[in-house]
């Protein structure tokens, strides 16, 4: 059996970081004077 290349921690941590990229863009966005649309997940 393969080792797994993430555990727990470390898929979290890729996940946040993921989310707060996306936050950081949409805060550049809207201040730039665009509208951004609200997603559901």
């Amino acid at each position: 059996m393969a080792t797994p290349k993430y555990d727990l921690k470390m898929l979290v941590e890729e996940m946040v970081a993921m989310d707060v990229s996306l936050f950081l863009k949409d805060i550049h966005l809207v201040n730039g004077g665009h509208k951004i649309l609200k997603q559901a997940e």
